[in-house]
């Protein structure tokens, strides 16, 4: 037997693997340009957000804005923001190898209604695209004749919208798989405060939109407002998504039509539209809820009777894939507040964010899981991100950069069941044992509030961004939100936790702590009427050491030094109150001679107190002489243009809280 030249082997048979990939990308996920070829989104350093506003029919006002491309890696001077740049790679590499002959995202304009974006063309820099053909073309040259769908967020509620259509002119059979990840499918309860009161917005982007820019943007936002809860979304969820203070007479006209709180689509629809009386704010008003665009609103619910009840034809497997473990939006509460430096009409209804780990940051799980005919997952992100302490953490927005998920969509396109590891068919539930507790912390007042763990990785406000801020998040399932007058932020407990407001104007602040496993309330912390002055630093750190308290330590006038240390409670002791004064009167800036002079006259105070009385009507005299003297001073250095009126009163606030807490 010998070899023979002139023969050659059969070519080898070809063994048909899997179907192209069509992705759909989620809200804000795509780039928008205007007509001069500025890019409008992600927006640059001197961006311009009004030229992506809208008209009230949901059409832009700016004609011409076109997309190009998915948000691969954010073009943003921060670290971390990658959304899909790891997704395509993966894709890319499939297609290399093999695997599928085709991948190709979907770019569209995010702002427009689902059904435009199916039905009708995506304007691109030098022409148009349209969804069903571009899925058509992949089909065509696809191992399989057919087409899996990824879709993310908002995608997937096109992609519903698209294999309805494909349906109804009988090419359903070009699609194969559905793969659904994170997807708002009953809509979710952030909209409510994005639509509301422009609160952190983008979701998809690290960093925070001007919330008048925001909520005017969404106003007439068609897309937004088929993310809002729908009929169905009350079905299967419990929780009210919007309370009011049930005590505050200010609540009283929404308590009259809606009670306490708002538990079916009915309410809602009917208070986004402002049905019990309320006055439309003017657009720098975000305290006060907007009132909603009402053709829009409805064209939102009718999406919701087609999406709520969608069901896939029987040759498409659907696959739902929830996010699970980070603190998501699950609701707005209205409670009564009272403004810093304010005289007259200072009480006022400031919109609170309401929190549940059951979500991803931005969709509930409930909605993510929607669809009882799927096959249905979970990724566990609190586990995932604690154990991947990479410096940016994964969130709804950025799902698809875990390594895991991936994974696990590599093998659902090739057919495989293997299941990675946080990945799971039961919705995960809180482990006592292996999941850290959270802490919650939320504060009205002129201050700032960063977080920083044990490694030094941060969560906060990094610098303004033009009209913006650019915010991160490093620690993992650590966030941000700033909504109305207040500040929320929290993080896992990994070590000890740092705390640190710093003081931007004269005034008071009230600083809340929870501790929460899960959405079990372990323990809270309050510090209640702090003064600050501008540049005040205070420095608190909390660890998962149940049995150690968090303590305050208040340094007003910012030399590095504590002027008090301050233990929780509802007031403040007179010995942590001269401690405050007397470094709020380092912050003044008086001349030498004048800041001892009024340094002297607090020292008499604190030894007046500390002083041991037999007679106690001659302690309360010394000290109300001492109390007196040091107010004169005030009083003359005011009027000599040492101190300014709001220094003054902030001064003489302080010695009447001393003093109703010495004399009686």
């Amino acid at each position: 037997l010998g070899y023979d030249p002139t023969k050659t082997l059969p070519p080898p048979e070809f063994e048909e693997c899997c179907s192209s990939v069509l992705f759909l990308p989620g809200l804000e996920a795509s780039r928008l340009y205007g007509a001069d070829g500025k890019r409008l989104w992600e927006p640059e350093i001197d961006h311009d957000n009004s030229r992506l506003f809208l008209n009230p029919d949901g059409t832009s006002i700016e004609p011409n804005i076109y997309t190009e491309d998915i948000i691969d890696e954010a073009l943003l001077p921060i670290a971390g923001s990658n959304i899909y740049k790891s997704f395509e790679e993966s894709m890319y590499q499939l297609e290399s190898e093999g695997v599928i002959d085709g991948f190709q995202s979907y770019p569209y304009d995010w702002r427009l209604d689902i059904n435009d974006i199916v039905n009708n063309y995506t304007r691109l820099n030098f022409g148009l695209a349209s969804l069903i053909p571009t899925l058509e073309a992949l089909a065509q040259n696809s191992q399989t004749g057919k087409v899996t769908i990824i879709a993310h967020s908002n995608g997937g509620l096109v992609g519903k919208l698209l294999i309805n259509e494909l349906e109804r002119r009988g090419k359903a059979d070009l699609v194969d798989k559905f793969i659904m990840v994170a997807v708002p499918q009953l809509g979710t309860p952030k909209a409510i405060t994005a639509m509301l009161h422009g609160e952190d917005l983008p979701s998809t982007l690290p960093f925070i939109m001007k919330a008048s820019t925001a909520r005017t943007l969404t106003e007439n936002m068609a897309s937004g407002y088929t993310l809002l809860p729908s009929n169905e979304y009350f079905n299967r969820v419990l929780d009210p998504v919007v309370e009011f203070d049930f005590t505050s007479p200010l609540a009283q006209i929404y308590r009259d039509r809606y009670g306490v709180a708002i538990t079916n689509s009915s309410e809602l629809h009917d208070f986004l539209l402002g049905a019990e009386g309320r006055a439309k704010p003017s657009s720098s008003d975000v305290i006060s809820p907007n009132i909603l665009n009402e053709t829009l609103l409805d064209r939102g619910a009718a999406n919701h009777i087609a999406l709520d009840s969608w069901s896939a034809p029987e040759n498409i497997e659907v696959i739902q894939i929830a996010g699970w473990g980070i603190n998501t939006i699950r609701g707005i509460k209205y409670t009564e507040q009272r403004k810093h430096n304010c005289l007259l009409n200072c009480l006022f209804l400031d919109p609170e964010p309401l929190l549940t780990s059951d979500g991803d940051s931005t969709v509930v799980v409930p909605s993510a899981e929607a669809n009882d005919d799927a096959e249905t997952y979970y990724l566990n992100l609190k586990q995932f991100n604690n154990d991947n302490r990479i410096i940016v953490k994964v969130k709804h927005a950025n799902v698809l950069e875990a390594e895991n998920l991936l994974s696990f969509i590599g093998e659902i396109i090739q057919n495989n069941d293997l299941l990675p590891q946080y990945i799971s068919f039961d919705k995960p539930i809180f482990d006592p044992e292996e999941d850290k507790p959270t802490l919650r912390l939320k504060i009205h007042s002129p201050v700032s509030i960063d977080i920083y763990d044990a490694d030094g990785r941060h969560t906060g406000v990094v610098s303004a961004y033009g009209e913006d801020k650019l915010i991160e998040e490093q620690i993992p399932n650590s966030y941000y939100i700033e909504m109305g007058e207040g500040k929320y932020a929290g993080a896992d407990i990994l070590g000890t936790t740092t705390i640190k407001l710093v003081g931007q104007d004269f005034g008071t602040f009230t600083l809340d702590i929870e501790k929460v496993a899960g959405d079990n309330l372990i323990a809270t912390t309050t510090f209640t009427d702090i003064p600050v002055a501008e540049n005040s630093i205070a420095l608190l750190e909390a660890t998962t050491d149940e049995n150690m308290p968090i303590m305050l330590k208040l340094d007003i006038d910012g030399d590095g030094e504590a002027d008090s240390v301050i233990a929780p409670g509802e007031g403040l002791t007179e010995r942590e109150l001269i401690g405050i004064l007397r470094g709020f009167v380092k912050t003044l800036g008086l001349p030498e001679k004048k800041e001892k002079q009024l340094l002297k006259k607090i020292e008499k105070l604190e030894k007046v107190i500390e002083k041991e009385f037999k007679n106690e009507h001659k302690k309360k005299q010394k000290t109300d002489k001492a109390l007196s003297e040091l107010s004169s001073v005030v009083d003359r250095f005011q009027k000599k243009g040492l101190l300014t009126l709001e220094e003054a009163t902030e001064l003489k606030t302080l010695i009447g809280r001393i003093s109703g807490e010495v004399v009686e």
